[in-house]
């Protein structure tokens, strides 16, 4: 999917995980209950919360 057929799909509500593979994008709808955690993230998490098994 190009960049301006990848704009026209985020415009409708909604909430979606955009990927980029080999320079393709690629849109998935997220049903309500479902969340997004960017790797980023998690080791931000894991920086502030520690590993709680230890």
């Amino acid at each position: 999917m190009n960049e301006l057929r990848l704009l026209e799909i985020i415009r409708l509500n909604g909430r979606y995980e955009v990927i980029n593979q080999d320079g393709q994008f690629i849109v998935r709808p997220l049903g309500e209950d479902e969340i997004i955690i960017s790797p980023r993230s998690h080791q931000e998490c894991v920086k502030r919360f520690g590993n709680s098994a230890n």
